[in-house]
């Protein structure tokens, strides 16, 4: 959302309808893009060779691989994707984002509003994404050392 109002602000477009309909495609993109990315990180500490994965007590998986390791790998094999998605989807956005014609003021705030937010969701999806995931697997180490000690 903040690379929407941004790029809205630099081209000094209103909020219209468009922009909003624009910002629920972007949430699906952002989100589609995350779940890839955590998808691939999941993957890859259930299927190495030193992951031990047991069922727990109430019969979540325990995942015992470094997680630091597996968002490592993750970005780079999800790299080429999550770029590929965001950036064909700018490119084809450009003309609807560019047009001047009669009709514009519709579809010209939609096109700016996913160009932007998607070029912000994109950086924060390969950067933001990662760091989270190792900070809660973290918390949820340490809860589960605390509640057994």
């Amino acid at each position: 959302v903040i690379g929407a109002i941004l790029a809205l602000f630099i081209t000094h477009k209103p909020i219209t309808m468009g922009v909003f309909i624009g910002l629920i495609m972007l949430g699906g993109i952002a989100v589609n893009n995350a779940i890839i990315l955590v998808d691939r990180i999941n993957h890859l500490r259930r299927k190495e060779e030193d992951t031990l994965v047991e069922t727990s007590l109430n019969g979540g998986e325990i995942l015992r691989k470094e997680p630091l390791k597996a968002v490592l790998q993750a970005g780079g094999d999800r790299l080429r994707p999550i770029l590929m998605t965001s950036l064909t989807t700018i490119l084809g956005l450009l003309p609807m984002a560019l047009d001047r014609s009669e009709g514009s003021s519709l579809w010209s705030p939609l096109a700016i509003t996913v160009i932007g937010g998607l070029a912000a969701s994109t950086i924060l999806t390969l950067f933001i994404v990662p760091a989270l995931y190792v900070i809660f697997e973290d918390v949820k180490k340490l809860i589960r050392l605390t509640n057994g000690a």
